[in-house]
């Protein structure tokens, strides 16, 4: 865990990375990044201090669109969120980050909702 200064306003389990620009902002594929920095572990406004968790292997709570737990997840379109991979390549959006195993609150591991989904980091 790594405290790093938020360049804007971030949440829990949002996928984040490094700005030279604005310090910490969250990640989305239109950032042209693959694989994000870390995951946040506590919200922080912008210029607050924000700890992130970082590395491989590591499960956590990370923010996903609609998903299904087992389904290699990739860095989404929405700021912050992984989403289901497409395919394989080497283009922002479809190198696979994590692995979903449960959303967080449910008692299924197959529910297709948005939130906060427990993860497997790879």
């Amino acid at each position: 865990i790594l405290p790093y200064l938020a360049g804007e306003a971030i949440s829990a389990g949002q996928a984040v990375m490094s700005s030279a620009v604005a310090n910490l902002t969250v990640l989305k594929a239109t950032a042209a990044k693959f694989v994000p920095l870390g995951y946040a572990l506590t919200d922080a406004a912008s210029g607050e201090m924000c700890s992130v968790i970082t590395g491989k292997g590591v499960i956590l709570n990370v923010q996903c669109l609609p998903t299904t737990a087992g389904f290699p997840q990739m860095i989404g379109a929405t700021a912050g969120q992984l989403a289901k991979a497409t395919a394989a390549g080497a283009q922002a959006g479809t190198v696979p980050v994590a692995i979903p195993v449960k959303l967080l609150g449910e008692d299924s591991e197959a529910v297709g909702s948005a939130g906060l989904w427990r993860c497997q980091t790879i």
